[in-house]
């Protein structure tokens, strides 16, 4: 059976008019957008990077990340392994006393 939900419009602050779970309404207006000229700074700046220039980098982070800096680590996984989801629900991270992590 669908659920049916009842919309109400509901504005935070912005003018920004939601329903009940934050999704926008039907006739909202979209926001601005990116703003102009974006796109040729970000293709003028990948131009300039040889790839030897992200070696080099990647390398300085790695030596950091090494060292034991958390913003190198986050950083190198992130682009290695890419973006962990973020969930949206809060999560208990206690640990259990009785659960054996090895």
């Amino acid at each position: 059976m669908v659920e049916r939900v009842r919309i109400t419009e509901t504005k935070r602050g912005n003018g920004v008019k939601r329903d009940p779970a934050g999704r926008f309404l039907l006739g909202t207006a979209p926001g601005p957008g990116r703003p102009a000229g974006v796109l040729e700074h970000r293709t003028a700046l990948i131009g300039a990077v040889t790839p030897e220039d992200t070696v080099k980098v990647m390398r300085v982070i790695l030596r950091e990340a090494l060292k034991g800096r958390a913003w190198a680590c986050s950083l190198f996984l992130d682009r290695i392994l890419g973006r962990m989801p973020v969930s949206s629900e809060a999560v208990d991270e206690t640990p259990d006393p009785d659960e054996s992590f090895l």
